[in-house]
């Protein structure tokens, strides 16, 4: 039985596998690393919009800037 050929979509889905196997046999003993920084810089950026917000407030309302 003959196949037809593969589409660019076809072949995009399977190199994308291929990389998501790729970076997990490469990176399993590295997750929890990766997840844990991955973490620690999601809550970096939200404690820098806060101290943004409080900052605008601040000045807002009349305030001084807190440094």
């Amino acid at each position: 039985m003959q196949r037809r050929p593969l589409t660019r979509i076809e072949l995009g889905l399977q190199d994308l596998m291929e990389f998501k196997n790729f970076i997990d046999t490469q990176y399993s003993g590295d997750c929890v690393k990766a997840s844990k920084s991955i973490k620690d810089s999601f809550e970096r950026i939200q404690i820098r919009e806060a101290e943004k917000r409080r900052k605008n407030t601040r000045l807002r309302i009349g305030l001084p800037p807190d440094y």
